[in-house]
């Protein structure tokens, strides 16, 4: 380095970070750009590194800053500027690998799985998708035939490949047999265990109306045992009603379990008997005993089964928003209600809290498939 380099040092390199980062972005000189990458990483004051990093476009050069810079605002700025670089990297590259190994992001990952030029980015990011929804629509929308067997192959939901079933039918047979196959096996593997579910509520039930109720806490342990031993393949409206039946059951056993257990009585002394009591006497203990009976509160706790339908009618409304319900379900359980609302007269004031609570989710499923037939109806005209 010469005494004129010495001692007039080149405005990018000046103390002032204002004069820095001005000349860092209008300069030309052939020293700064290949210290570009460096002053873009390493500069204390974030005006001079966002200057430099403007002018940066190489994949190894974006890439540290991406993952490693302080500033929120200018790590994003980098990891979208990397991505029109990553959508045209094969899965082999090294660059890419390392940004995805640390930018692990859903929708990323989702959108390299549609945009990426090359199929094995595009087979590498569908590896780590997990949502269902997303993995449906790659089986009937992805152009490589290879990735959409890979993406039905990675479909665990019953719901969403009788979805693709239904899109595939007529357009790729051998696809659409490929469904059928992974249908049956995923419904075949869960049954067994749907049906333990059902077994497990049942017992469940028995308890909760007093059904042998003896070593209640014993029984309660093993049900709750037995149920998280269960293993459900797959995610369906079935087994979230079978869920929330079994645990609106044991919420009440367990209520049961901590109310205040009786003490034996004492086993009386003789002692004699009084007179009988004069007309007078008689008249007034009846009339205190009927005040007695009329001021007794009513039962604040709901039967079992008002739990049971408001938590069936609760995953009914998930599976309508997601347009899913399945309409065998839906009749029962209009079935099942109708059956129990015909004792309203007979309803508690808890059990009323949750009558007005399921006509309101009642109401909710009849209006959205009010809407679903009229938008059908404006569709076929």
């Amino acid at each position: 380095m010469s005494l004129r380099d010495r001692l007039f040092k080149p405005r990018w390199q000046h103390r002032d970070p204002e004069v820095r980062a001005m000349a860092v972005a209008s300069l030309n000189d052939e020293a700064l750009r290949r210290q570009l990458p460096d002053i873009a990483r390493n500069d204390q004051d974030i005006r001079v590194r966002k200057a430099a990093f403007a002018r940066l476009s190489r994949f190894e050069s974006l890439l540290p800053i991406a993952l490693n810079e302080s500033d929120e605002q200018l790590r994003h700025s980098a990891r979208q500027k990397l991505l029109p670089l990553v959508l045209a990297a094969p899965a082999d590259d090294n660059h890419a690998q390392e940004l995805l190994k640390h930018w692990n992001d859903s929708n990323l990952l989702e959108r390299l799985a549609v945009e990426a030029s090359e199929i094995s980015m595009r087979r590498y990011a569908l590896e780590r998708c997990q949502r269902q929804g997303f993995l449906g629509q790659r089986a009937y929308q992805e152009k490589n035939a290879e990735l959409r067997a890979f993406a039905v192959s990675r479909i665990e939901q019953e719901s969403t490949l009788k979805q693709v079933a239904e899109r595939l039918r007529k357009v790729d047979k051998k696809l659409y047999h490929q469904v059928q196959e992974r249908l049956a096996e995923i419904s075949g593997a869960s049954q067994p265990q749907l049906e333990k579910a059902e077994r497990l509520c049942q017992q469940a039930q028995l308890l909760a109306r007093g059904q042998g109720v003896q070593a209640l806490s014993t029984q309660i342990g093993e049900l709750e045992q037995a149920w998280t031993a269960l293993e459900f393949t797959n995610d369906d409206a079935q087994q979230q009603t079978l869920s929330t039946r079994f645990n609106s059951t044991m919420a009440i056993l367990r209520k049961a379990l901590e109310g205040p257990q009786a003490e034996p009585e004492p086993t009386p002394e003789p002692i004699p008997e009084p007179p009988a009591p004069t007309v007078t006497e008689t008249t007034a203990s009846t009339t205190d005993e009927a005040a007695a009976e009329e001021t007794k509160p009513a039962p604040t706790t709901p039967r079992p089964v008002f739990n049971e339908l408001h938590g069936a009618l609760e995953n009914l409304l998930k599976a309508q928003q997601q347009q899913q319900l399945r309409m065998g379900a839906w009749k029962r359980w209009q079935q099942n209600w109708l059956k129990l609302n015909k004792q309203r007269a007979r309803f508690n004031a808890a059990e009323t809290e949750i009558a007005a609570k399921i006509e309101q989710g009642q109401q909710q499923i009849q209006q959205a498939q009010e809407q679903q037939q009229q938008r059908r109806q404006q569709a076929q005209e």
